[in-house]
């Protein structure tokens, strides 16, 4: 009797309290490789002892597995998973030492992205709401930001919830209590974009105006949750489907070589989708910035520029000029630009055709808001549908 051909089947093991979005994406990239590999994935839900994790791989017989990030990691171990080839995703660096394969978010490119965002908003203060140690990638993202903000990184005032997912009252009252304390206007980056529930909550019971206090960034681009809030929260988008189809790809090379020795991939942010709730700040004191940044928003996408704007102002364009920066810490033609990509934006979300785009948001050559969105978003406009639309299906 010949032998036994090894099993094509893979187990892909998740748990996303908070959001199954992220799960749901890395599975759609899983898949894709699974379709060319001629694998077969099992989805489970997170086990809740050693032992179910040891069962199921007994009765599964798995070739190899993949393990999302989740409050029950610790039982993953070598033992549980009776030394089946696994990768894990998203997993916090500090179990089984570091010693496993792990395909991970890049928290230096958010910690950078999430910097310039908020520093290009002119603001000087700004804060980190984030989880408790026990979620390790929860504070590479802070220390990441911290890094980027450079100077103003050294003033960085944080928050960090406990991982539970029924938070004391004790705590919140805590939150409040740090909320009400930070220097204004900030700009405050959130570890996901779950924690708008307990932040924009707060800033308005606190009387806190978004984004003219406090200007709030979120990570992983939920647009259920972002698009509801009010105002929608600005957030950077992470490629989870480039991430499960990493994760897989590395199973491939694990299962080929066992004797590979364990280290990290990482996959990156696609960039930021910008929303009200870091619009550009008019202070309502300076009557001309007031009314330009209100020009600029209804003529931007019509193709006005600075001294179009200006010419409706009865003063220099010299003193709009100034005035503007002096108000928002943001040049017009900064802001010309910002509304013009929000635009732009917009527009990839629809049906638009991309050679249609560039006139809709004002320019007059499709080089030009080509090169402005490379410089600002890291990928070409076509690069971020797909993208974008790969993470809608």
């Amino acid at each position: 009797m010949g032998a036994k051909s090894p099993s094509s089947t893979i187990l892909f093991f998740h748990s996303q309290q908070r959001d199954r979005g992220p799960a749901e994406e890395k599975l759609r990239g899983i898949y894709r490789f699974a379709r060319a590999s001629g694998w077969k994935i099992v989805v489970l839900e997170a086990p809740t002892s050693k032992g179910e994790v040891r069962g199921k791989i007994c009765t599964w017989q798995p070739r190899g597995c993949i393990v999302d990030m989740n409050e029950s990691s610790k039982y993953f171990t070598a033992d549980s998973l009776c030394s089946t080839p696994t990768v894990f995703l998203d997993f916090d660096s500090r179990q089984a030492r570091g010693m496993t394969f792990r395909v991970n978010h890049d928290p230096d490119a958010i910690g950078a992205l999430a910097a310039k965002h908020l520093q290009g908003l002119g603001l000087d203060n700004f804060a980190f709401v984030g989880y408790s140690r026990e979620w390790s990638w929860s504070n590479a993202r802070k220390l990441s930001f911290a890094s980027h903000l450079g100077i103003a990184g050294t003033r960085l005032s944080s928050f960090e919830f406990p991982v539970e997912t029924v938070v004391p009252q004790t705590v919140k009252r805590r939150f409040v209590q740090w909320m009400s304390r930070l220097d204004l206007p900030c700009g405050l980056l959130l570890a996901d974009d779950g924690l708008a529930g307990e932040v924009y909550p707060v800033c308005a019971n606190l009387g806190l105006n978004i984004p003219q206090d406090i200007a709030v960034l979120g990570i992983d681009d939920n647009e259920r949750l972002c698009g509801n809030l009010n105002p929608p929260m600005s957030s950077i988008l992470l490629d989870f489907s480039q991430a499960g189809w990493k994760a897989a790809e590395l199973l491939y090379r694990v299962i080929e070589n066992p004797a590979m020795n364990p280290f990290v991939s990482t996959y990156n942010p696609l960039g930021i989708s910008p929303r009200g709730s870091t619009a550009l700040k008019i202070a309502r004191e300076n009557p001309i910035a007031n009314r330009a940044g209100r020009l600029v928003e209804q003529f931007a996408a019509s193709g006005a520029n600075v001294a179009e704007i200006a010419s409706h102002f009865k003063c220099s364009r010299r003193l709009v000029e100034l005035r503007f920066r002096q108000s928002t810490g943001h040049s017009l033609l900064d802001a010309i630009h910002a509304a013009r990509l929000n635009t732009a934006i917009e527009l990839l979300r629809s049906k638009v055709a991309i050679g249609d785009i560039p006139s809709l948001c004002g320019y007059s050559s499709e080089s030009a808001l080509k090169s402005l969105f490379k410089r600002r978003f890291g990928k070409t406009m076509s690069e971020w549908r797909k993208n974008w639309l790969s993470h809608k299906q």
